[in-house]
């Protein structure tokens, strides 16, 4: 008995710890998990990005000597993007923006290799908004494996992906800056071209 009393107090101060946790974080209402995401500065997660399988690793097979390398290797940056149907991996420049203007659709948009091909900066956005033709920077962070549009500023949203900020601007407006005039316009991505 004195064996059980051991093992069941612990046990049950544990428990009263997590029942206060959960009590603290239900009265929250919240405010912590949104100060946690503003502090993060990343997108939420889609839930069309969430793997459908379960948290293990069913799949996972210990490497030995014998082992391919090539099982093993980080994805591309690219392998995100190669199957979506806004991206165009062999446009240039000209060529992307000219599908834009023959959609003539506010809110056409699709990704391109960036003209010089830097690691900081392996894409480009471009979106067809009023008769005009915006190319966006899509830069890589390699710190935090993330990604951003634009130059670099304070309080950026970042993401997961290249995925993630096509869906996230499918919902919400991306701002529009005119270099030329430094006017602002805002539209979200509706009609992604076809390479």
């Amino acid at each position: 008995m004195d064996t059980l009393n051991k093992l069941v107090a612990p046990a049950s101060e544990k428990l009263r710890q997590i029942q206060k946790m959960v009590r603290d974080i239900k009265a929250n209402d919240g405010h912590l998990i949104n100060r946690l995401r503003r502090f993060t500065n990343t997108a939420a997660p889609n839930e069309d990005y969430i793997s459908p399988k379960s948290d293990t690793d069913d799949d996972y097979v210990e490497p030995t000597e014998d082992t391919p390398a090539r099982l093993y290797e980080v994805p591309s940056l690219e392998a995100d993007i190669l199957r979506k149907p806004w991206y165009a991996r062999t446009r240039d420049r000209k060529e992307a923006e000219n599908a834009l203007i023959r959609s003539n659709k506010d809110g056409s948009f699709l990704v391109r290799q960036s003209s010089g091909q830097d690691v900081k900066q392996p894409y480009t956005l471009v979106v067809f908004y009023h008769s005009r033709v915006y190319n966006i920077p899509v830069r890589h962070i390699p710190t935090s494996q993330q990604y951003a549009l634009g130059s670099e500023k304070k309080g950026e949203e970042r993401f997961r992906s290249v995925s993630h900020i096509i869906e996230h601007h499918r919902r919400n407006s991306l701002v529009l800056i005119d270099s030329q005039s430094n006017t602002k316009d805002a539209t979200r991505l509706c009609y992604p071209v076809q390479p």
